[in-house]
């Protein structure tokens, strides 16, 4: 039995398709779109598809861009040979933040996560190892979440990217750092590289017992 008008329904059904929110909150949402004049309410739907139409991928960091190169890496300002790998979007927007780190970034768009049936393949992991092999990247911070799939995730983009040395013959070796950003120490961590290269991919591996490539 449908309560609500069919327009009414659609709409919480399409609230209720979001992250985090249930049926009751997908209602509250369904309301107070109704109760919006109608510019607004027209307004708010139009900057939802305008947001889907414009916003893309960094061509070069995938970041989130609305065309062309993101600002970070568009700015003769930010050191190119550092880049730190994040999970999400939103990890550069708390990072940057801090205003400690001059480098720039490398979105993956997830992790790897065999629960979620995320893997490799479905990471943007390829145009990060296509710009380690142009030579001219120093070093690699591992910035991904530190709980077991963020680590997980880290040593596997490690591994890869020594092997890709040894195998392609990279002339510059690259520094592969790893430090977990949501700490309170970022601050510390980015302002300090004595104490960053202590966390290096090696602990880890030595933590977790693997053995290195």
């Amino acid at each position: 039995m449908e309560y609500f008008p069919a327009a009414l329904e659609k709409l919480v059904e399409q609230f209720a398709r979001l992250p985090g929110i249930g049926s009751k909150s997908a209602q509250r949402l369904a309301f107070f779109v109704l109760s919006l004049p109608e510019e607004e309410a027209k307004a708010f739907a139009d900057a939802i598809v305008d947001a889907k139409r414009t916003v893309t991928f960094c061509p070069v960091c995938r970041n989130l861009t609305d065309g062309g190169l993101c600002p970070i890496c568009s700015s003769p300002k930010r050191d190119e040979h550092v880049i730190c790998v994040v999970a999400d979007p939103r990890d550069v927007v708390a990072i940057e933040r801090a205003r400690e780190y001059n480098g720039r970034y490398h979105v993956l768009h997830g992790v790897i996560s065999p629960m979620n049936h995320v893997g490799p393949d479905d990471l943007e992991i390829k145009p990060l190892l296509d710009r380690v092999a142009q030579g001219n990247i120093e070093e690699v911070i591992m910035a991904t979440n530190p709980d077991t799939e963020g680590e997980a995730t880290a040593m596997y983009l490690a591994r890869l990217l020594r092997l890709k040395q040894a195998l392609e013959h990279i002339s510059a070796p690259v520094e592969l750092l790893c430090f977990p950003w949501q700490t309170p120490f970022l601050r510390e961590y980015l302002g300090n590289r004595v104490q960053l290269r202590e966390l290096t991919i090696e602990v880890l591996e030595d933590a977790l017992n693997l053995d290195p490539l």
